[in-house]
C-alpha cells in the first residue's frame, strides 16, 4: 500500500516489486544490516521436565542473556541439558523482565556456542508453526539479504521484502543505498500495558550509524532527495542520532526513543514498514509519522482489503506529503 504523510487516501495498491515506480533518482534508501543471532533451545531440566532457553544477546564467549521457561524453576544455579552435548547453567537474573545470564558448556569439548547454533532453532514469531526440521531449513530466510552484523533477537522485518534483484533495480534507477545497524530486542514486541502511552517504558536498543551514511543523508537532502527508512528500526536509529535537520551523530549509541503523535522527525522523509498490531509502540510510531487519524483510516482500509499483518505480512510505503 502506497500513501502519503498527513493524507488518508491510498495512492496505490500494488506489489512490493514495483517499489521502483515510487522512488526517485537521488533518493536515499537506508537499511538495517543487523543479523539475527538469537537461538531457541529446547531443553530438559534435571528432573526430566521440559524447559526452553531463548538466547538473545551474547555478552561474552559462551555467555548469553536469555529468556527462560518456566522462569520459576530456572533461577540462579539451575542447570538444563539441550540435546546430547550442550549444558546451560543459569548464572543470575539481570532485570525485572526476567532475563537471565546463562553460560554454555559442552561434554565433548566442542565450542558450545557452535553446538548451540547446530541444535538450536530459529526464533520465528509464535504464530508461525513449523516442525523442528522445517524450522532449521528456513533459518536463512529469517534474515534480510543485506544482513551482516550479528546481534538481533528478531529480524527487521520490513527488510525481508527486499531481494538482491530489487536492490539492483533501485541502484540502476539512481537510488543510493546506505546502512545503519540497530540490534532488535525483544522489547520491540512488548505491548503497551499502561493506560497513558507516555507511561510506557521503552526498551533500550543498541545502534550504530556509519560516517558514510551520515554524509549521504546530508548530501542527498542538500540536493533535494528524500531519506527513506526501511523499517521502524532504521527510523528510530536515525532520529535517535539526529542533532539537527538532516544531521546525525555517527558511531555507536543506545536508544530508548519512543516516538508519539506530536513528535518531530528531523531526518526521515519516507518510511517502509509492515502493518502492526494494536497496543504496539510500532503502531504508535506510524501514527506519529503520518498522523493518527490518517494512520487509523489507512489501517481500516488495509483490513478491508485483506492486507496481511505482522512479520511476514504486507508492507506500506509512506511517502512525503504531496504539498
Amino acid at each position: 500500500m502506497v500513501l502519503r504523510r498527513g493524507e488518508g487516501d491510498v495512492v496505490a495498491d500494488t506489489f512490493f516489486s514495483n517499489l521502483t515506480e515510487y522512488v526517485l533518482p537521488g533518493d536515499l534508501l537506508v537499511v538495517n544490516d543487523t543479523k539475527v543471532s538469537a537461538i531457541r533451545l529446547v531443553c530438559q531440566r534435571e528432573s526430566g521436565a521440559p524447559a526452553e532457553i531463548f538466547l538473545t544477546t551474547q555478552v561474552a564467549p559462551h555467555e548469553w542473556e536469555a529468556l527462560v521457561r518456566p522462569g520459576r524453576h530456572l533461577r540462579a544455579g539451575a542447570r538444563v541439558r539441550c540435546g546430547a552435548d550442550l549444558w546451560v547453567d543459569v548464572k543470575s537474573v539481570v532485570h525485572e523482565h526476567g532475563m537471565r545470564i546463562v553460560s554454555l558448556s559442552s561434554d565433548s569439548g566442542a565450542d558450545p556456542d557452535e553446538v548451540a547454533k547446530t541444535v538450536g532453532l530459529t526464533p520465528l514469531p509464535p504464530y508461525i508453526h513449523l516442525s523442528d526440521d522445517e524450522n532449521r531449513q528456513v533459518r536463512e530466510r529469517y534474515q534480510t539479504v543485506y544482513a551482516e552484523h550479528s546481534g538481533s533477537a528478531a529480524a527487521p522485518t520490513a527488510g525481508l521484502h527486499f531481494t538482491d534483484r530489487l536492490l539492483a533495480k533501485l541502484v540502476a534507477k539512481g537510488v543510493i543505498i546506505a546502512h545503519v545497524t540497530l540490534h532488535v530486542g525483544l522489547g520491540t514486541f512488548r505491548p503497551i500495558s499502561t493506560e497513558v502511552i507516555e507511561d510506557h517504558i521503552m526498551h533500550e536498543e543498541v545502534y550504530s550509524v556509519p560516517e558514510e551514511t551520515a554524509e549521504a543523508i546530508y548530501d542527498v537532502s542538500r540536493r533535494g532527495g528524500r531519506v527513506i527508512a526501511v523499517g521502524t528500526t532504521v527510523l528510530r536509529a536515525l532520529e535517535s542520532a539526529a542533532t539537527a535537520p538532516k544531521h546525525v551523530r555517527t558511531g555507536p549509541g543506545r536508544t530508548t526513543l519512543f516516538l508519539k503523535p506530536g513528535d518531530d522527525f528531523q531526518v526521515v522523509d519516507a518510511l517502509i514498514t509492515n502493518f502492526h498490531m494494536p497496543r504496539s509502540t510500532l503502531l504508535v510510531l506510524v501514527c506519529a509519522f503520518m498522523g493518527m487519524r490518517e494512520a487509523l483510516g489507512v489501517y481500516a482500509e488495509a483490513l478491508g482489503r485483506d492486507y496481511r499483518f505482522l512479520s511476514f505480512g504486507d508492507a506500506m510505503l509512506i511517502l512525503p506529503a504531496s504539498n
